[in-house]
């Protein structure tokens, strides 16, 4: 890891620092619920579905490995504490996220954003001393095959998929989380825990909205973002909230885990295009009624 200490300078190091916050949940929680909220629902239910399962992957990935990261006397990133380093999660969520959306759009200016991001955020894990280059090519190529195959799992061929009741898909996708529970090498931690039900709560809730809800994004600007900014500001307070309630209540942490998962992931789905509704700040719902 010499070639990255020769590299470094005080100019780069913001830059990077700033590239691989990119990569954190921190940012991820946020903008994927923006998105859904006043970009695209559907775009933004597909991508957070796939964030999710890419993370219980990596999660998994690493703890099976268990494969050391590079000497603490390179690391500027003190976020990564004691996390095992093969393969980067920056490097495959990154991959996955930037890259599914650019599929989405099939516009070009995007493609060449996403892979910007893409090399930025992989490269800045090396520059932080926090991966080696193993980590990060195995990363983009773990990412790389899960990009592969969620595009294959929204062609054609998965139409039944799609039309199967969301009551169905959220047991598949318990089925899923309780695998990669059983199959867990050694002790299953606590976050991933509540990661996998925060992926069955974020289902439950497009479910609910595909149901009930209709919600459908205001064409003024202004509404949509003020319904950002109050949607992030009641998520945040919802997190806290439980941060709270878990602090006071030892015995009962795993619990308020769980149920702030579960929560949280209905809250972004449902629960706050429900609140844009009666808060005036969505669009008129059409609701096509079958013959």
């Amino acid at each position: 890891m010499e070639w990255v200490v020769a590299i470094r300078s005080d100019l780069l190091t913001p830059v990077f620092k700033a590239f691989t916050a990119l990569g954190y949940s921190g940012f991820l929680f946020i903008f994927v619920p923006l998105g859904y909220w006043i970009i695209d629902k559907d775009i933004f239910a597909r991508t957070g579905l796939w964030l999710l399962l890419s993370l219980l992957l990596n999660a998994y990935l690493k703890h099976l490995f268990q494969d050391p990261r590079p000497d603490p006397i390179y690391q500027l990133d003190p976020s990564v504490g004691r996390s095992y380093g093969f393969p980067s999660g920056h490097a495959q969520i990154a991959m996955v996220i930037w890259f599914w959306l650019a599929w989405e759009a099939r516009k070009t200016w995007i493609w060449i954003s996403s892979a910007i991001l893409v090399a930025g955020i992989s490269f800045s894990r090396l520059y932080l001393g926090v991966h080696d280059m193993g980590d990060v090519l195995g990363g983009l190529l773990i990412g790389l095959l899960s990009l592969v195959i969620f595009i294959f799992l929204t062609t054609k061929k998965f139409d039944w998929w799609h039309d199967l009741h969301p009551i169905w898909q959220v047991v598949a996708l318990m089925i899923i989380v309780v695998a990669f529970f059983l199959l867990w090498p050694r002790r299953l931690p606590i976050d991933v825990v509540g990661l996998g039900f925060l992926l069955i709560g974020f289902w439950c809730g497009v479910g609910i909205e595909r149901k009930l809800i209709f919600f459908k994004k205001h064409r003024d600007w202004w509404r949509n973002i003020t319904s950002g900014i109050i949607g992030v500001i009641l998520f945040i307070s919802l997190r806290k909230g439980f941060q709270e309630m878990a602090g006071v209540l030892q015995d009962g942490r795993t619990t308020v885990i769980i149920t702030q998962a579960l929560v949280g992931g209905v809250y972004v789905a449902a629960l706050a295009p429900w609140i844009f509704q009666l808060l005036k700040l969505a669009g008129k719902p059409m609701i096509f009624i079958k013959k």
